[in-house]
């Protein structure tokens, strides 16, 4: 009864990362778009764009951050139907104890995220570009930065934020 019970659990994982995949690609351009903000509210320049400089950049683009959102939500989902799955087998004070290390994990996620794309991205982002004005008579670099280098450095500091977000939730833990 119990490997039926966690096969039918899995199954429901799977099914669930393909249908997040699917209104995921369906919203690709907002997502992308809710990627990008983060940049467009620290600059203030009217016309901000950026480059792509292979036939499938923006595909591949699209297909990346498809994929970034929907592992995140699917491994949301996993760890929600683990947690399903082994509360009957627990006593109520590691429930209780469980629940609310599975609350504060979720909620330093949340807050390790908004302070990335609110505060830690937008002052990347004005130091980077600070290299930029450079004083009159000298060479002059003009930044043009390319969708899919945007898109590794923005999914690495995200990681960074997560493990950093999570290895304190380790740290409160023990």
């Amino acid at each position: 009864k119990f490997f039926s019970e966690l096969k039918i659990r899995l199954v429901l994982v799977i099914l669930s990362w393909f249908i997040t995949a699917i209104i995921s690609y369906l919203n690709k351009e907002v997502l992308l778009f809710i990627l990008i903000k983060p940049v467009l509210v620290s600059t203030n320049i009217d016309s901000f764009y950026f480059i792509a400089t292979n036939l499938t950049d923006i595909f591949s683009v699209y297909l990346k951050v498809v994929y970034l959102i929907v592992n995140q939500i699917t491994m949301f989902f996993l760890i929600w139907q683990g947690f399903c799955y082994i509360t009957p087998a627990l006593f109520y004070f590691e429930y209780k104890k469980l629940r609310f290390t599975l609350c504060l994990g979720l909620g330093l996620l949340c807050g390790s995220v908004l302070l990335l794309n609110t505060y830690v991205l937008p002052l990347c982002w004005q130091f980077f570009s600070s290299f930029q004005e450079t004083p009159a008579k000298c060479v002059s670099v003009f930044l043009e930065i390319r969708i899919t280098e945007y898109l590794a450095f923005y999914t690495f500091a995200y990681y960074i934020t997560v493990v950093l977000s999570q290895g304190f939730l380790l740290t409160f833990l023990f």
